[in-house]
This record gives C-alpha cells, sequence and structure tokens, in this order.
C-alpha cells in the first residue's frame, strides 16, 4: 500500500480571509432555516447545549454549531474593523 497525501491545516493555525456581506447574509439565512427545521423547544435546547460546551450529539448540532461559530467570528471580525452599520426598520405588530 503506498502514502496518501492530502493538504491540511493545523487546528491551532488562524487565517485571514475576505467575506463578503452577501456571504454573511447567506450564512444568516442558513442558520435561520436551520433553526425552523426543529421545533423552538428543540432549537433552544440545543443552542443551551452549545453556549455550555457540550459536545455536538449528532449532524444537526455540529451544523448549526459552525455556522454559528462562523457567523460570530464575522460579526466580531466586522466590529474590530468598524465595518458594522446599523440598519432602522419599523416595527410592526400582527
Amino acid at each position: 500500500m503506498g502514502k496518501l497525501q492530502y493538504a491540511s491545516i493545523a487546528n491551532d493555525t488562524l487565517i485571514d480571509i475576505k467575506i463578503s456581506g452577501s456571504f454573511y447574509t447567506k450564512l444568516v439565512d442558513l442558520s435561520i432555516k436551520l433553526s425552523q427545521s426543529k421545533s423552538p423547544e428543540e432549537f433552544k435546547e440545543i443552542l443551551d447545549k452549545l453556549k455550555k460546551g457540550e459536545p455536538e450529539t449528532d449532524l444537526f448540532s455540529l451544523n448549526i454549531s459552525v455556522v454559528l461559530a462562523v457567523i460570530f467570528e464575522i460579526e466580531k471580525q466586522a466590529k474590530e474593523q468598524n465595518k458594522i452599520q446599523i440598519v432602522e426598520v419599523e416595527e410592526t405588530t400582527t
């Protein structure tokens, strides 16, 4: 059997990338779609477990954990780079 080679990145390596606002919006939309695939109670329970640092126990928990981590990091970097804009919308009642 021969040896296989593949590209890898060490776990402690930080990489700078550029993210467009459009890509960020798609990630937020994805997080909303993922949240809507569960009942509000189930989704809250998953978020509570993630906040406590409990390990992901299924594919859904892993997916939402990764998507939210990327969103939070984008928002953190955007704030540090003064690229956050405040948007005002009218409240509506139903």
